[in-house]
């Protein structure tokens, strides 16, 4: 008789492979069965070692989503990037939607940085070691986030997507040039420099590629574009 029957989401899960494998579907739930008295009972059976693991994951301050990544890759490490219902074949591919987003920001992909998430995938999986380069970098960006959330958060999509290319509303462009010459038709150009310092999406994009010098020249132009917009409110109310 098999010692493990998991019932999730009106599905039966004989190992808990297949169970981890499906447990970024249905976080809550999936968060609920972690936690039973019923699912420790058959961890701590089969594998000791795995529920002392488990147990003291639960035991440590947690945000509920990042825990149950966690425990989905310790329960079956050989296992594609997946978090909260999205599922990555490859760094590109998370770094594609990433940017496919911008200039917005999805608050679950962004818990990639904000929990140490990819990097704990990358331990698990053992790219820490397979990409020693890519992986320092990542915690690097993990550091850069408790300065510059949005810079951070859009610098490693551009790290990990690799092409160089900037995405906008859908659309790539292979240069700052030809993205801002693009981007700036047709729109008010002083909500658009605004919104572009708010999101910080083009200062992660002009970090990536190492423009250090433009970023400077951004945001002075933008500060400029700002302080005449007030003179010419204040004129227009005289």
């Amino acid at each position: 008789m098999n010692e493990i029957t998991i019932k999730f989401h009106g599905q039966i899960y004989y190992s808990l492979e297949d169970f981890a494998r499906n447990m970024y579907l249905y976080t809550d739930e999936a968060f609920t069965i972690l936690k039973s008295q019923k699912f420790l009972k058959i961890l701590y059976k089969i594998n000791q070692n795995l529920y002392n693991t488990i147990a003291e994951l639960l035991r440590t301050p947690f945000q509920q989503d990042a825990l149950v990544f966690k425990a989905q890759y310790l329960l079956n490490p050989l296992m594609v990037i997946s978090y909260h219902g999205y599922r990555f074949n490859s760094f590109q591919a998370l770094g594609k939607k990433i940017l496919s987003f911008a200039p917005s920001i999805d608050i679950y992909l962004k818990d990639f940085l904000k929990y140490h998430l990819l990097t704990f995938y990358m331990e698990k999986t053992k790219y820490d070691f397979k990409e020693p380069k890519l992986y320092q970098e990542v915690k690097k960006l993990e550091e850069e986030f408790l300065i510059n959330e949005n810079r951070a958060y859009f610098k490693l999509g551009f790290l990990l997507e690799g092409s160089g290319q900037i995405f906008y509303h859908g659309k790539k462009f292979s240069s700052p040039q030809e993205f801002l010459s693009h981007a700036k038709e047709g729109v008010n150009i002083i909500d658009f420099a605004s919104s572009m310092v708010k999101s910080q999406y083009i200062f992660a994009y002009l970090e990536y590629l190492h423009y250090d010098q433009e970023i400077s020249l951004f945001e002075t132009m933008v500060h400029l574009i700002e302080q005449k917009e007030k003179e010419n409110d204040n004129l227009r109310k005289v």
